[in-house]
């Protein structure tokens, strides 16, 4: 049993592209970072966020049926916004690029109530969002798995792994890495949580049973019997 699902996406944008930013006016494009002008980038994008927003709660109340009584308005605060449903939670969030200050990141986290959903649903979700999602992460809770024995267990039967996947782990056995060789999907375990990169979009029901998947081989009580070798 995991303690959170969520799947996510990213993309990198430039401060003077957005909508509340005036060019050749008093506004400035960052040449530092901190706090105030993350401020400055949660101002000039408050529209993008109302907007996207805005679009995912009505998309989502028309094609899951939501009754009134289920729908939550949807929330904003400083440089985010929100919806919640029985079915799951949305945040897109913006912040300063630490690497080049001149951009800014949006970010979208989708929050499942449950992995467990109806067919209609299932069929349904993935028309809530006019983009796709990229990353896949459950958050393990805490346990009797032992990494370094499950480690031991896949290097034992690398030969058969490597047919499949890339693996390598790291020297002090806090996590491990699988890298599909065909679509190069990246599959990164710790002992607190499973994280699963797609390089190909990929529906939500595909990304939410592959994470399904992954616990299941993890959780095993005989890691020895462990094989993870899930076609993500």
């Amino acid at each position: 049993m995991t303690t959170h699902t969520l799947l996510s996406f990213s993309y990198i944008s430039d401060v003077k592209s957005l909508p509340g930013f005036v060019k050749g006016g008093r506004d400035k494009v960052p040449k530092e970072s901190g706090e105030y002008y993350n401020k400055l980038i949660h101002g000039w994008s408050e529209s993008t966020i109302y907007e996207h927003i805005e679009a995912v709660a009505t998309n989502s109340k028309n094609i899951l049926k939501i009754s009134a009584r289920d729908f939550k308005t949807p929330y904003y605060d400083s440089g985010t916004g929100g919806f919640e449903c029985q079915h799951f939670s949305y945040d897109f969030s913006v912040t300063q690029s630490q690497e080049d200050f001149s951009e800014c990141i949006f970010t979208g986290t989708l929050d499942f109530k449950s992995v467990e959903m109806s067919d209609e649903v299932r069929n349904s979700i993935d028309d809530c969002f006019d983009f796709t999602f990229d990353k896949a992460v459950s958050r393990l809770p805490k346990g009797d798995r032992d990494l370094k024995e499950l480690i031991y267990s896949l290097d034992d039967k690398k030969e058969l792994l490597n047919k499949t996947f890339e693996f390598s782990y790291e020297n002090d056995f806090s996590s491990f890495l699988l890298v599909h060789k065909k679509n190069q999907s990246e599959i990164n375990v710790n002992d607190q949580r499973i994280e699963i990169c797609f390089k190909e979009s990929e529906p939500i029901a595909k990304m939410l049973s592959a994470l399904k998947d992954m616990n299941k081989n993890l959780l095993l009580k005989e890691p020895e019997k462990t094989f993870l070798l899930s076609d993500v």
